[in-house]
């Protein structure tokens, strides 16, 4: 579950990758203005292709944590933003190594074959959307757009494939003609913008063609959006409050000092940000117990006699043998929940 603090760790591997980014930078830009030629194109390729790959996963990351510190339209305006910059940065990068972007190269692209690479870009646009995070959606289109920028960015450089005149394969070069072509008619940037359109068109209707959320499935997504950390921290305190004024003893869930359902998510939002070992094991412990404090009227009302029955046999009398029955299911169902919350737990602390 995605919470409003992201975890210590989340953190750290940020930062690591913004300082392998920056030292990697720092080195091709040494390698290019101070090495000389042969090393400084080794050294320097090295750095940049370090860069690269960690610069766009410290982007991937860092923006993931912003998300995550998000919460209701500002993290739907975060990430309708940093989709669209994404692709708008790497088309202008791609038209930094045009000479021109005359528009009849344009018209040239628009025939009937064309139909053939949207048709399967909007296919796999459509499919992917199915898979796309609930609360962070834009990681789908940022990789989609990375994965465009790669692909254009290697035909601009004159990447080509041919078959293997020994028929057991193919191989790819770099072609210095088609490089050239490249250049001079600037149709990567033209076919990036397309292709990246096409992709994100398919993607945002698949999204919004999704079943729509039934009336408590809604209200639940809205409590959840809700549930702001100082409201989180608001309703543990408080059902600590309850639990520790009963002396450990159980309740109904009509007495609750919050409705059960924000109890739930709170406390579940709690665990997953929290970064203390001490109080997440006091908070694991209450969680484990939450079921005895939600009871029902009648399931209360039979432990009430349960604890009645116990004093009645250390006094010498025979309890009644149907209430002790019944509070024995009420206390076998309780055993399974803390069961059931134990495997939550886990779950929310992986993640």
């Amino acid at each position: 579950m995605d919470t409003a603090s992201p975890s210590n760790a989340d953190v750290r591997w940020v930062r690591y990758l913004g300082l392998v980014t920056a030292i990697s930078l720092a080195v091709f830009l040494v390698a290019i203005y101070v090495l000389p030629i042969l090393p400084g194109v080794i050294v320097g390729g090295t750095a940049a292709l370090v860069a690269i790959g960690g610069g766009a996963q410290f982007v991937f990351f860092g923006s993931t944590l912003i998300s995550r510190a998000l919460e209701g339209k500002r993290r739907t305006q975060f990430q309708v933003a940093i989709s669209l910059a994404a692709p708008l940065v790497f088309a202008l990068c791609l038209a930094s190594r045009v000479d021109a972007l005359p528009i009849e190269t344009l018209w040239r692209m628009m025939t009937p074959w064309l139909l053939i690479p949207l048709c399967v870009l909007g296919w796999v646009g459509w499919f992917s959307a199915t898979q796309l995070d609930r609360d962070h959606p834009f990681r789908g289109y940022l990789i989609g757009a990375t994965v465009l920028f790669v692909l254009c960015f290697l035909w601009s450089m004159g990447m080509t494939s041919e078959s293997d005149p020994s028929g057991e394969g193919s191989y790819s070069y770099f072609d210095r003609d088609q490089a050239m072509e490249a250049r001079q008619s600037g149709r990567y940037v033209f076919m990036y913008a397309i292709y990246t359109a096409a992709l994100y068109v398919a993607m945002f209707l698949r999204s919004r063609l999704k079943p729509r959320e039934s009336t408590g499935e809604e209200a639940l997504r809205k409590l959840n959006e809700a549930l702001t950390p100082d409201a989180v921290e608001d309703i543990v305190s408080k059902m600590n409050h309850y639990i520790v004024a009963r002396h450990a003893r159980h309740g109904r869930e009509a007495d609750l000092p919050v409705p059960k359902v924000a109890i739930e998510i709170a406390y579940l939002k709690v665990m997953s940000g929290c970064s203390d070992p001490t109080r997440l094991e006091l908070l694991k412990a209450t969680y484990l117990t939450l079921d005895d404090y939600m009871l029902s009227e009648q399931d209360c009302a039979a432990l009430d006699d349960f604890d009645k029955a116990v004093d009645q046999a250390t006094e010498g009398r025979i309890p009644d043998t149907q209430r002790m029955s019944q509070a024995l299911g009420v206390k076998k169902r309780l055993t399974e929940a803390m069961h059931r919350r134990s495997q939550t737990i886990a779950e929310v602390i992986k993640k």
